[in-house]
């Protein structure tokens, strides 16, 4: 190996990701990061359209990316709900507090998937392939 290592780029994917944030440019930004790395966004501004796509949309939807104080209910409250109407997707909670934060005052537990806003660089669709890859 020699002293001059390229980073690591976040793997392309095919998964379809649910974006739930009541920010049109968060949302937007997620879809630029994402889509760029190959996956497929659906996305919602609040907890209600975000519960019409879980029932409505037609393909399997493999990662819920969803902001924990979204418009309508906790984040992580929508979560159950939607993984009630579909099971398999896994979910990556995002926020702009910061997690020790979120963890101190009970609003995530700690091994939750987490990363805060705003995104840098590639951290959002590594921090998805680490999601998609993740055991259990």
């Amino acid at each position: 190996m020699t002293g001059t290592s390229k980073p690591r780029k976040a793997a392309r994917s095919s998964a379809t990701v649910l974006v739930v944030d009541h920010d049109d440019s968060v949302r937007a930004a997620a879809r630029r990061l994402l889509e760029s790395h190959g996956y497929r966004v659906l996305d919602a501004g609040d907890s209600t359209g975000a519960e019409r796509i879980a029932k409505l949309y037609v393909g399997p939807i493999h990662v819920l990316l969803i902001e924990l104080d979204v418009s309508g209910a906790s984040g992580v409250a929508l979560a159950d709900r939607l993984q009630l109407l579909r099971p398999e997707p896994r979910v990556l909670f995002m926020s702009r507090h910061a997690h020790r934060e979120l963890l101190a005052e009970g609003r995530i537990r700690a091994r939750l998937p987490f990363i805060q806003k705003p995104f840098k660089g590639r951290e959002l669709p590594v921090k998805m392939r680490g999601v998609l890859n993740a055991t259990g």
